[in-house]
């Protein structure tokens, strides 16, 4: 018995006691943080910084939760969340006051105002190219966010995961699809939030491809392009409801990345050597008379002595680019050019 409770006890003392302290000397040596490690959009905000502070000046804080473009100086166009009201105080560098509310677009998310001063309107930029560069501005100089456009004529149409995700779901944010439907946007991958909605979004010159109006599902961010304001604000002012057309069967998209092809199969022999089994017919390594049975050892001077070392120097290469192979056929050294091609 008393062996026993002097067990407990001393278990109690190890589970319980406090963990050791390090001595006083040793806690100034602790190693100190490292460098901040900088994510793609803070990098990407940095390189377009002068673009934003050009782009701001036509940009104004709406209200308390939104912003709005400048366009021709004479009117702003915002969110549709941010002007429920008949008038809303907007503010910006170029000036602020009381703004009226000429109508909302429920459809398209957005809403027309008046603009209470004096003001020149930003810049229309031609028909965006999906996989450029897109730079989210507010009416600070510096970019709200950065990213790439991925998608032109975009139909959303909003979608609960929930039930699909299951239990996931307890441990995911954002498992829920696009909370609403819009007939045609933009998609971008710039990392938004609803306070920041109403935002420019703009190219690499500083002109206009769009209007942010939502928050998408995974990364996705939706803007109204700057091509389709015009037919929306027209139907503001005449009181009908603008038609936009998207088709998400054929939404541009960015291209499939091109894949580079050699165009022989080869095996790793238990030697160590890199075997052409096979030759597809009229591909590049049958056009550089490549022949089953040669061993590479070596492409553009560099070793390659299994397959992934082999598959490393081709997909650093993009179609058409010319690649010096070493083999030995025979038991002689030869060294043949292949130009690359594309699957």
């Amino acid at each position: 018995m008393f062996k026993t409770r002097s067990l407990g006890v001393l278990l109690a003392l190890v589970l319980f006691a406090p963990p050791l302290r390090a001595q006083d000397e040793d806690t100034d040596k602790r190693p100190s943080a490292g460098p901040k490690v900088e994510g793609r959009n803070d990098t990407l905000k940095k390189a377009f910084k002068d673009v934003a502070a050009k782009a701001s000046t036509f940009v104004v804080k709406v209200g308390n939760g939104a912003y709005g473009v400048i366009l021709d100086g004479k009117v702003i166009v915002t969110t549709a969340a941010a002007a429920k009201s008949e008038t809303v105080m907007v503010g910006g560098s170029a000036g602020k006051g009381e703004a009226k509310v000429l109508g909302r677009d429920e459809t398209n998310a957005i809403a027309l105002l008046e603009c209470p001063f004096e003001a020149s309107g930003i810049s229309l930029a031609d028909d965006p190219t999906v996989g450029q560069y897109v730079v989210c501005v507010g009416n600070d100089k510096d970019p709200v966010a950065a990213g790439v456009l991925s998608a032109k004529n975009r139909k959303v149409e909003p979608r609960d995961l929930s039930g699909a995700m299951g239990f996931m779901g307890l441990l995911s944010d954002g498992i829920d699809g696009p909370k609403r439907s819009y007939p045609k946007v933009l998609q971008h991958d710039a990392p938004m939030t609803d306070e920041v909605l109403g935002t420019a979004l703009v190219d690499s010159s500083g002109k206009l491809v769009g209007v942010n109006v939502g928050t998408g599902y995974r990364g996705s961010s939706y803007a109204l392009a700057a091509a389709d304001l015009k037919a929306c604000l027209d139907a503001i002012k005449s009181g009908k409801k603008a038609e936009l057309k998207g088709d998400s069967k054929t939404v541009e998209k960015a291209a499939e990345p091109k894949k580079v092809w050699l165009g022989a199969s080869v095996a790793e022999e238990e030697d160590g050597s890199l075997v052409v089994k096979e030759l597809a017919e009229g591909g590049p390594a049958a056009k550089a008379k490549l022949a089953v049975g040669d061993r590479i050892y070596s492409v553009d001077g560099d070793k390659v002595m299994t397959l992934s070392d082999l598959a490393a120097k081709i997909g650093a290469k993009k179609p058409g680019d010319e690649i010096s192979v070493s083999l030995m056929r025979d038991g002689e050294k030869k060294k043949l050019k292949v130009t690359l091609g594309e699957k």
